[in-house]
C-alpha cells in the first residue's frame, strides 16, 4: 500500500466535495471513480497485511477467513491464493491446498503478468511435491517390518531421520538398528535438507551417534542457521569423533559439544574454526582425546598448562608462526605423541624436536599445506557431493599422511646440520623422508655436504626436491637405501647420476623387495622441469627386462620436459605396471603421442594395468580409442571429442570407472547415456 494511493484518494474526496457544491456532476463521477479504484487497492493491501499479522500470531482461523474474502473479492490476483494455500498447509489440509492452487491455475484465473504469478507457480510445485511425498509415506506405512529393515540399511542419515515420522513401525525399526545411526555427515548440500525434520528426531538418535562431521560454506546461511539451531537444541553426549570445518560457530556452542562428550571424544578435527575456540579450550576439556587436528589463524598460545592428555597420540597443528617455547611445551607434556605435524614454523625447530622429542614419536612433519578434510575423513567427498567414482591415490599418500616419516619438504632453510641429528635420533623407526633443498647455486653443496652417504636399510620412501649442484649428494643417499619402495622427485632436474643410482638399488631387489612407485613432478604453473630422457629410458628398460620379476607398479610423470614419446612406449613393456599417470609431460606432436599412448592398450603387454590418467597432453581420439583398463581419467585434453570417448567405451572390455574433466569438445549427455548402458560409473565435470 503506497502513500501515493492514499494521497490520490484524499485528493479525490476533496475534489468530489468541491464539485458537489458547484453541482459539477461530471467531475463528481470522474473523481469518485478514481477514488473508488484507489479504495479497492487499499482494501487489497490492508487485507493482505492483516492476513500476514494473523499468521504470525498463529491465529489461522482469522487468517483463513480474510484470505477467503480476498480470493472472492480479488479472484484474478495470485496473492490471495498464495495466502490461502500457505494457511491450509499449516493446518495440514494438503488436499484443499492443492485444490486452491490448482483451480487458480487450471481455470486461468490469474494471468502470467501478475507480479506474484511465479510465486504461485513455485508454491503449486511445492504442494505437488508434498502430495507425492504423502503418497509415498502412505505406501511405506503398509510395508512389512522385514522389508523396512532392508530399506533402512540403504538410506542416508537424513533420510532415516525423515522416516522416523512415517509410522511407529518405521521408528522402532530404525532405532533397533543402532549401527545405521552411528555416523552422520552434515555437508553444505545436506545440512538444511537433513535438519528440516526438526530437532526432536535428532535428539532421539543422539544416544546412538558416535561420529558427527560438519562441513559448512560461509555463503550458505540457511545451512549455517540449521546447524547452529541443532547445536542449541540437541545434546550430543556419546560422540567419539567430532569434525568441524567452519569458522563462524561461536565458542560457547563448541564448548557445549566438548563438555557433553568429554569422556567419550577420541578424535577431534577443528579446521578454520580457530577464531572461536582455542587449543587450551580443547585439551582442558577432552581428557581422553587420541587424535586432534587443530587449524587456527592465530598464535597457538600454549605454554604447558594444562599438560596434553596422556591419551593424545596424533596431533596436527596449523597456527601462526609456532615458536620454540610453544613446541617445547607440546613435546614436554605430550609424552605419548606418535604423530606430530606442525604448520607455519621455521627450520630452527628441528633442534627442538631433536632435544625434546619423545621416543614414541615416529611421524614428524613441518610446514605441510593446510589440512585437507579428505586426509582425515574418507567420506569427505561424499559429504560435499555424491561421487560414484572414487579417487585413486598414489602410493606416496600413505607415507605422507600417516607413515613413519620425517618430512621437511615445505620448510625453507633446512640444512644437513639441522636435519641429520633428528634423523639419527629416530633412525630405528624412520621409514620415510621428505626434504627439499632451498639453497640455490653453490650454497646447496655447502649446506648439504654432510648428508653425503646418509641412508638406512629401513628407508622405504623418499620425497626429494634437489638442485643440479646437490644431485650427487642425494644420489648417494638413494644408493644407501636398499629397501626403497617409493620415490618422488619434485621440481628436480634429474640427470643420469640419479637414474644410475636408482638402477644400482634395483639390481639388488631380490634381497630387498624392490621399487614399486616412481614419481617425477614438475611445477604445474611454472616452466616444466627438464629431466634426462636417456637416463629415464634406461631405467624403464631395466624394469622391462625383468619381465614377471619386475616390482614397479606405479609411474607418474607430471609437468616435466625433455622426454621423448619412444621412452613412453618403453613403459608398455613393464608387465608389473598397475598405475600410469601422465600430466603435461610431453611436447611431441599429436601423431607421435597417439602412437605412444596406443601402446598402453595391449593387454598382453600390461596385463595388470588398472588405472591410467592423461592430463593436459597432446593426444587425439585416435590415441584413446583402444585404451582399456578398470579406471580411466581424461583431464584437460583439448583435442579429444565425444566420438573418441564413445569409441573408447564401446571398445572396452574391463572399464568400470571413467573420469572426464575439462575436455571442452566432449559432451556430457552422450557419454552419460553410453556409460549407463555399459554399466560404467561416470564422473564428469566441465
Amino acid at each position: 500500500m503506497s502513500q501515493e494511493s492514499i494521497n490520490i484518494l484524499s485528493t479525490s474526496v476533496h475534489n468530489v466535495n468541491a464539485a458537489l457544491q458547484k453541482q459539477d456532476f461530471d467531475i463528481v463521477i470522474e473523481q469518485t471513480t478514481r477514488g473508488l479504484n484507489q479504495l479497492h487497492q487499499i482494501h487489497f493491501h490492508l487485507l493482505s497485511a492483516r492476513i500476514i499479522a494473523y499468521e504470525q500470531k498463529n491465529e489461522l482461523d482469522q487468517a483463513y477467513s480474510d484470505s477467503t474474502i480476498m480470493t472472492n473479492e480479488f479472484p484474478n490476483s495470485a496473492l490471495g491464493y498464495i495466502h490461502t494455500t500457505n494457511i491450509l498447509m499449516k493446518r495440514r489440509k494438503s488436499e484443499q491446498a492443492f485444490t486452491t492452487c490448482n483451480n487458480a491455475l487450471e481455470q486461468e484465473l490469474v494471468a502470467p503478468s501478475d507480479p506474484n504469478y511465479e510465486d504461485l507457480m513455485q508454491l503449486y510445485r511445492s504442494v505437488i511435491d508434498r502430495r507425492k511425498q504423502k503418497e509415498k509415506i502412505d505406501f511405506m506405512k503398509i510395508l512389512p517390518k522385514e522389508i523396512v529393515s532392508i530399506i533402512v540399511e540403504y538410506l542416508r542419515m537424513g533420510e532415516r531421520l525423515i522416516c522416523l515420522n512415517v509410522s511407529q513401525r518405521w521408528r522402532q525399526t530404525i532405532l533397533d538398528c543402532p549401527n545405521a545411526l552411528c555416523s552422520w555427515i552434515l555437508g553444505p548440500f545436506s545440512a538444511q535438507r537433513d535438519l528440516r525434520v526438526g530437532y526432536e528426531n535428532v535428539q532421539l538418535i543422539s544416544e546412538y551417534l558416535r561420529e558427527l562431521h560438519i562441513f559448512l560454506l560461509e555463503s550458505d546461511q540457511e545451512a549455517f542457521k540449521a546447524v547452529v539451531n541443532m547445536l542449541d537444541n540437541v545434546k550430543f553426549d556419546h560422540l567419539r569423533t567430532f569434525s568441524l570445518y567452519a569458522s563462524s560457530i561461536d565458542r560457547v556452542r563448541l564448548w557445549k559439544v566438548l563438555d557433553n562428550s568429554k569422556y567419550t571424544l577420541e578424535e577431534l578435527y577443528f579446521t578454520f574454526a580457530s577464531t572461536r575456540i582455542s587449543f587450551v579450550d580443547i585439551i582442558s576439556r577432552c581428557k581422553n582425546i587420541k587424535n586432534l587436528t587443530f587449524d587456527t589463524t592465530r598464535p597457538l598460545g600454549y605454554s604447558n598448562n594444562p599438560p596434553l592428555p596422556l591419551s593424545l597420540t596424533h596431533l596436527k597443528i596449523h597456527a601462526e608462526q609456532i615458536g620454540k617455547m610453544e613446541l617445547q611445551a607440546v613435546l614436554e607434556t605430550g609424552k605419548n605423541l606418535q604423530e606430530l605435524t606442525i604448520g607455519y614454523c621455521h627450520a630452527g625447530l628441528l633442534m627442538t624436536f631433536t632435544r625434546w622429542g619423545s621416543k614414541s614419536l615416529y611421524h614428524i612433519v613441518l610446514n605441510p599445506n593446510r589440512f585437507d578434510p579428505a586426509d582425515t575423513i574418507p567420506e569427505y567427498q561424499r559429504a560435499l557431493k555424491e561421487q560414484e567414482v572414487k579417487k585413486v591415490n598414489s602410493m606416496t599418500k600413505k607415507y605422507i599422511t600417516s607413515g613413519k616419516m620425517i618430512g621437511v619438504h615445505d620448510c625453507d632453510d633446512v640444512t644437513a646440520q639441522l636435519l641429520l641429528p633428528l634423523l639419527k635420533k629416530y633412525e630405528h623407526t624412520t621409514e620415510a623422508i621428505s626434504v627439499a633443498v632451498s639453497q640455490e647455486g653453490d650454497e646447496g653443496p655447502h649446506y648439504w655436504r654432510e648428508f653425503t652417504g646418509y641412508g638406512t636399510p629401513l628407508i622405504k620412501f623418499l620425497k626429494l626436491g634437489i638442485t643440479d649442484k646437490t644431485e650427487p649428494i642425494f644420489a648417494s643417499v638413494i644408493r644407501n637405501c636398499p629397501a626403497l619402495e617409493v620415490i618422488e622427485f619434485c621440481e628436480s632436474r634429474l640427470t643420469d647420476i640419479t637414474f644410475d643410482a636408482l638402477q644400482s638399488i634395483s639390481s639388488r631387489e631380490e634381497e630387498t623387495g624392490g621399487l614399486r612407485c616412481f614419481v617425477i613432478r614438475g611445477d604445474e604453473d611454472g616452466p616444466k622441469t627438464r629431466v634426462s630422457d636417456k637416463g629415464l629410458r634406461s631405467f624403464f628398460e631395466f624394469y622391462a627386462s625383468l619381465g614377471k620379476k619386475s616390482t614397479l607398479e606405479e609411474v607418474r610423470l607430471e609437468f616435466i620436459s625433455g622426454i621423448q614419446a619412444f621412452t613412453l612406449r618403453t613403459l608398455s613393456q613393464i608387465k608389473s605396471l598397475k598405475h600410469i599417470n601422465l600430466a603435461g609431460t610431453l611436447e611431441e606432436n599429436e601423431e607421435v603421442m597417439n602412437i605412444a599412448i596406443r601402446s598402453f592398450s595391449n593387454s598382453s603387454s600390461l596385463p595388470l594395468l588398472e588405472y591410467v590418467s592423461f592430463d593436459q597432453i597432446p593426444i587425439t581420439d585416435e590415441g584413446i580409442e583402444q585404451i582399456d583398463c578398470k579406471h580411466i581419467k581424461l583431464h584437460g585434453l583439448d583435442d579429444i571429442t565425444t566420438a573418441g570417448v564413445e569409441a573408447m567405451i564401446n571398445n572396452s572390455n574391463v572399464l568400470k570407472y571413467l573420469e572426464v574433466a575439462g575436455c571442452q569438445d566432449v559432451e556430457y549427455e552422450p557419454v552419460l547415456n553410453l556409460t549407463k548402458i555399459s554399466g560404467i560409473k561416470l564422473s564428469f565435470t566441465v
